[in-house]
């Protein structure tokens, strides 16, 4: 793959990036840490349902990065909320603190070549979603 030009080589990069991370998804649904992160499936298979683009592994990630902040004061945000399946994740381990959301609902901009490198996991308009979606 070295001798190949820098342009295809980021392409095959992009898409065997996406492939894995699509593969994550469909494979690691029945993953189960052990401990109290067992309490964590049952959300993290609800979220799925509504649009969660993580994977098994980076949701527990999520959850127990949230769960160590508790004893930090202030709200939390997330920026990219897509249809909400991590805010649902964020919610259930947040406690009483507030979580507030941003969003464009106009999904990504145009990739640039010399910023992103020409990559295939992004388009214009990809996770584009409706206020409803995540208020639901």
């Amino acid at each position: 793959m070295a001798s190949l030009p820098r342009e295809i080589q980021s392409t095959w990069r992009g898409r065997l990036s996406l492939a894995a991370h699509q593969l994550l998804l469909k494979r690691a649904r029945e993953c189960v840490y052990v401990g109290d992160r067992q309490s964590y499936l049952p959300e993290i298979r609800a979220a799925w349902k509504h649009g969660l683009l993580l994977n098994a592994f980076e949701a527990y990630q999520l959850m127990d990065a949230v769960k160590s902040t508790a004893k930090i004061a202030g709200d939390l945000a997330e920026v990219g909320v897509y249809r909400g399946g991590s805010a649902k994740l964020i919610c259930r381990v947040k406690g009483t603190r507030k979580l507030h959301l941003f969003d464009t609902f106009a999904g990504m901009p145009s990739p640039s070549l010399d910023i992103d490198g020409g990559t295939v996991e992004y388009w214009s308009g990809r996770f584009a979603s409706r206020f409803s979606e995540v208020r639901d």
